[in-house]
Formats: C-alpha cells, structure tokens, sequence
C-alpha cells in the first residue's frame, strides 16, 4: 500500500507498507502477530516489523 501525507509543512512523504503475503513470497520469516510497519530511510533495505508485546499465538 502506497500512502501519501502531507505534513504541517506542506511536504510529502510516501509511505510502502508491505502486506504480509508479498513479505513472505520475497523469503522474509516471521512468527505470527507480526506486521509491518515502516521502512530505514536511510537504508531502504531494512523493513521495520511490530506486534503488539503481549501476543498470544
């Protein structure tokens, strides 16, 4: 999912956030609850996963 937001500043940010069917077909392994959420500007290759602290699977 592509998003664009606009910030007090009037500039714009993409955001990708990757669904977890395409994280898993590029080989990315992760437990249940996990969802991503954010990519390392910096190095775009690094994906940001969360859930919540007390999941139960």
């Amino acid at each position: 999912m592509v998003q664009r937001i606009h910030g007090k500043h009037k500039m714009s940010v993409d955001l990708y956030f990757v669904y977890q069917n395409e994280w898993r077909a590029i080989g990315v392994q992760q437990s249940r609850g996990w969802v991503h959420y954010a990519i390392h500007r910096p190095e775009p290759c690094i994906m940001l996963f969360r859930r919540p602290f007390n999941y139960q699977q």
